[in-house]
């Protein structure tokens, strides 16, 4: 019900659907390869609000969930802990953290960070360690999640490829190595690959679901693409019918 009313919502916008594609499917056309597929492999795609992960085991896909924490968890724990603007929050995420906090420093003066407070005007000094062991916190809850996720699927120790982490959020330093030590399991980020043109500016986990987008277009083909829509057919038709094609890839890729 959900994804047809979503298919309903944008078509009544005027934009025409050609296609459905489940997000971690798309991922993983930008990151895996034929072989991570065929082996057992986990892609987790962190994003902002949620955390999508599937497992790929003999070339298709076996288990699929989506964990409801991303990165805006980390900046709403940093804005929470820290009393500062999310703004702020957020910068610091990027600039300064770590998932892995490390030791407390000795010189304490150089770890200090002077940022914004709640209060317009005003600012305060905080401590980088102190900002890490947030963001070190939320991303080990992250971590056990995608662990309890791996033995709810049945494939825990039959994912010889490891883990493939990429979206936007998979960039936090020293995630992955975080993952390692907790998992035991090979851990690496995921880029887009074989690109060509603009590769510079696509080399980034936050763009594995655009470029996989194209690249399964390119590969499955889309029926849509060149016919005219049907817009006599009525509404009904019109989202009919791409639900319909989604549940039939879903059946075709699902076991």
């Amino acid at each position: 019900m959900a994804i047809q009313n979503l298919i309903k919502s944008v078509q009544k916008s005027g934009v025409e659907i050609d296609d459905l594609v489940l997000q971690p499917l798309a991922s993983g056309e930008a990151v895996l390869t034929a072989e991570d597929k065929d082996r057992g492999v986990m892609l987790v795609d962190i994003g902002g609000g949620t955390t999508d992960v599937a497992i790929f085991v003999q070339g298709g896909v076996w288990h699929t969930s989506v964990i409801p924490v991303g990165g805006n968890h980390f900046t709403n724990d940093i804005t929470y802990v820290l009393h500062t603007p999310h703004n702020t929050a957020e910068y610091l995420k990027i600039k300064y953290g770590s998932a892995i906090a490390g030791e407390p420093p000795t010189d304490v003066a150089g770890d200090q960070i002077e940022i914004d407070t709640l209060t317009v005007g005003e600012q305060q000094k905080i401590s980088r360690h102190l900002l890490n062991e947030i963001v070190q916190a939320r991303a080990e809850q992250v971590v056990e999640m995608i662990y309890n996720e791996i033995k709810r699927s049945g494939y825990e120790g039959m994912l010889p490829a490891g883990i493939v982490l990429t979206g936007g959020s998979a960039q936090l330093p020293r995630f992955d190595e975080l993952m390692r030590e907790m998992l035991g399991i090979p851990v690496r980020i995921g880029v887009p690959s074989d690109l060509h043109g603009l590769a510079d500016s696509l080399d980034s986990p936050s763009y594995a679901t655009g470029v996989g987008l194209l690249r399964w277009g390119a590969r499955h083909g889309l029926a849509m693409i060149g016919s005219p829509h049907q817009s006599h057919g009525g509404e009904r038709n019109g989202w009919g019918n791409v639900y319909e094609r989604f549940k039939g890839w879903l059946r075709e890729f699902l076991p």
